[in-house]
């Protein structure tokens, strides 16, 4: 969850367009904002439409940001959006699906066997590794599993894929 300026910043130029898809606003308002400095501003709502970001730092050293409502309220990734896009982009039968694991879901169903697909969005590698383990020890016929990033799978994550054939 983020201001539409930190998710453009996280996921460069060429993938901000593609996020865009999969990012809803949550309706929540954001209490600070990013400035090019890497301090973060802290936005003063004077009415609707007149929204400001103010330098904080100590001493004040940025100018002040003029906001958009859009721009000073968190938004979300679309978990759902994201796994029926990836399904039907590699052709996998969309069965979303809780699994009771923080950052994981079912989003799928692959081949004849119905092989489960897995989505994992975890915010560090702590959060991965309980998932992958949690999957591992629950679906040991094998399963299919998608993240954004390798950047948390290690030896131990891939020895527990390898064991539940995944």
């Amino acid at each position: 969850v983020a201001v539409p300026a930190v998710w453009r910043a996280q996921t460069g130029p060429d993938v901000a367009a593609a996020c865009a898809g999969f990012l809803r606003p949550t309706g929540r308002p954001a209490q600070s904002y990013p400035c090019d400095c890497g301090c973060s501003h802290d936005i003063i709502r004077h009415s609707a439409e007149h929204i400001v970001a103010i330098c904080q730092c100590d001493p004040w050293n940025c100018d002040d940001i003029r906001l958009t409502p859009e721009e000073a309220t968190l938004w979300e990734l679309s978990r759902a959006r994201l796994g029926r896009a990836i399904c039907r982009a590699l052709d996998i039968d969309a069965r979303e699906s809780e699994v009771d694991l923080e950052g994981a879901a079912q989003i799928g169903a692959f081949s004849a066997r119905a092989l489960p697909v897995h989505l994992i969005i975890a915010p560090g590698s702590d959060e991965f590794h309980h998932a992958v383990a949690k999957l591992a020890a629950r679906l040991s016929d094998g399963f299919i599993l998608f993240a954004p990033t390798s950047r948390y799978l290690d030896g131990e994550c891939q020895a527990l894929l390898a064991r539940a054939r995944a």
